[in-house]
């Protein structure tokens, strides 16, 4: 196939990019919870905490590009689903000043490493110019989930997708159907080298280049009350991420959690993207791509039902040039 026939069958499957969930109802403003890390046993103790931020994972769209590539333009998609992980950078004060950072060992303190895992369902309707999708989470969230770990002992691995599970299951909850989002997906109409950190872990690989956005909610099932000593089921998170492809600040993962599991419990899927991450050309049927959070917590009072988390995306209108090392966004969330 002509180059130009390839860049315009990735322009109208590939919009898939702005798949990774986030609510629709941003919480008024941003509260402190009483969090241990370490769950009481020595570290840093209680610490007065309005927000995670992690550190760049993963998420994976499970069958979206194969749903979207059978969609016509103005449709609505077959349902899929979307699946995140990632580890906890820091804990931020109301000012977004560090106060802790799992994993390490500062002053002979070592708190512990806290990952995130989460999954949940969206459709997809393929707007006119067949360049962007709207993403809607007001499916049937059945099998959703979202856990939180804490582990004294870092283990997890981007580019393994192992050990986000490990450790102490501190919060979990599931997805609540809510109100559609809109995503958007910008594009050069090229394909680059899908891994640009580090050594190439997926030699032949390319992908497309792009950034997107969209909306979920999740509900507090259960949470550990000798980690976070301010009841969850009384609080909202709102996750602010920035997702891009190609990869060019962590590994792609080459295993994802997609079904709610017991602590220590293995990743079961293997990514299936092809030869072009993104698009059906080369084999492709899900979309993989870098996600970028930082979460920060409201009461039930800034958003319509208590105990939900809402986690959020945020699209960053850029394309990601071969070889440029872009600067983590760190959000300041005001009025939130």
């Amino acid at each position: 196939m002509p180059r130009s026939g390839i860049q315009t069958r990735l322009c109208t499957f590939l919009a898939v990019v702005t798949v990774l969930g986030i609510g629709s109802v941003w919480p008024a403003h941003a509260d402190v919870i009483n969090f241990n890390p370490n769950g009481g046993v020595g570290g840093p103790g209680n610490l007065q905490v309005a927000s995670f931020d992690e550190k760049i994972g993963n998420a994976l769209s499970m069958g979206a590009v194969t749903a979207i590539s059978q969609t016509p333009i103005n449709g609505t998609s077959t349902r899929f689903e979307t699946f995140y992980q990632a580890t906890v950078l820091g804990l931020l004060d109301s000012n977004t000043n560090p106060i802790a950072t799992p994993g390490t060992t500062s002053g002979g303190v070592t708190t512990n490493q806290i990952t995130v895992v989460a999954g949940f369902f969206e459709t997809a309707t393929v707007n006119s110019n067949g360049t962007s999708v709207t993403l809607n989470t007001n499916v049937s969230q059945t099998g959703s989930f979202i856990e939180i770990y804490s582990n004294p002992t870092p283990t997890a691995s981007n580019l393994l997708g192992t050990g986000f599970r490990d450790g102490t299951l501190i919060l979990s909850g599931v997805a609540t159907p809510g109100a559609a989002g809109v995503g958007s997906f910008s594009t050069t109409g090229q394909t680059q080298q899908f891994d640009q950190f580090g050594s190439n872990d997926y030699s032949g690989v390319s992908s497309v280049v792009g950034s997107g956005a969209t909306p979920v909610n999740f509900q507090v099932t259960s949470f550990n009350p000798a980690y976070f000593l301010t009841p969850m089921n009384n609080f909202s998170i709102l996750f602010n991420t920035s997702n891009v492809v190609p990869f060019n600040q962590t590994d792609p993962s080459k295993k994802f959690y997609t079904v709610a599991g017991p602590p220590n419990s293995a990743p079961n899927y293997t990514p299936i993207i092809g030869t072009i991450n993104g698009s059906t050309i080369g084999g492709g049927q899900d979309f993989q791509f870098q996600a970028d959070a930082n979460s920060t917590f409201a009461a039930p009072s800034a958003v319509p039902e208590p105990g939900s988390i809402v986690m959020a995306v945020t699209g960053v209108g850029f394309a990601c040039l071969a070889g440029q090392r872009q600067k983590r966004r760190r959000n300041k969330l005001t009025g939130v």
